[in-house]
């Protein structure tokens, strides 16, 4: 087994996978090992993302056309 420095990194990189991967099982055991929650996880997954993903280019193309949107040029027409 190696000693100094490098036991180190090697111990600290352990400590840090072993919890991953503890994560991970609690994860699989209790989402992905039955089809009906996986399909469930999808479904929850799939609406955050359009949700998030819409938001964030609504966002995006706003702050780029700033000025030129009718809700910005709205008062001078009405």
């Amino acid at each position: 087994m190696p000693k100094g420095e490098n036991y180190l990194v090697y111990q600290y990189l352990w400590r840090k996978v072993s919890k991953l991967l503890a994560k991970m099982k609690v994860l699989y055991n209790s989402l992905f090992k039955r089809t009906s929650t996986y399909a469930i996880g999808i479904m929850f997954s799939a609406f955050f993302f359009e949700r998030t993903f819409d938001v964030l280019s609504e966002t995006i193309f706003e702050s780029a056309n700033k000025g030129k949107l009718w809700k910005d040029i709205k008062h001078k027409y009405e």
